[in-house]
């Protein structure tokens, strides 16, 4: 026998082992559930793109703040926003304390302070956007 097989497996006889099957099928608790996960993983990241969407030029809006309005974390948010689509304005998303978030590769902080001084926020020396002025409640 080879690799995976087990002694006194009927594999390979007629009607077989269909255990294997089985425990990839869609009747699989945990494949269900990975795929209900990804699901809902799909569907958070659309409702958080939804609100970006709706913040305007000029404004920013924290992390924290499109997760309490979407209902998941602002970690949920930060994932959301790191695989968003080129309608979605990105730029318009800091953190708590108005900084823009530091990213582990490119020029992606570089490029978010380009666009938003380009809408007219302003950010001052220490990297901080004034939120009782940009910021954007959701009206």
């Amino acid at each position: 026998m080879t690799g995976k097989a087990r002694a006194g497996s009927k594999r390979g006889g007629p009607g077989g082992d269909s255990r294997a099957v089985r425990a990839s099928g869609p009747s699989c608790p945990g494949v269900a559930a990975r795929a209900a996960a990804k699901a809902r993983s799909l569907s958070v990241h659309e409702r958080v793109w939804n609100v970006v969407r709706q913040v305007p030029a000029g404004r920013v809006v924290s992390y924290g703040q499109v997760a309490r309005m979407v209902g998941t974390t602002p970690r949920i948010v930060g994932f959301a926003m790191g695989s968003c689509p080129d309608d979605v304005p990105w730029q318009r998303v800091v953190n708590s304390r108005g900084e823009i978030s530091q990213r582990s590769a490119g020029d992606g902080a570089a490029r978010q302070r380009r666009k938003l001084r380009g809408e007219g926020v302003t950010i001052d020396r220490r990297g901080r956007i004034d939120l009782e002025e940009f910021g954007w409640l959701g009206e």
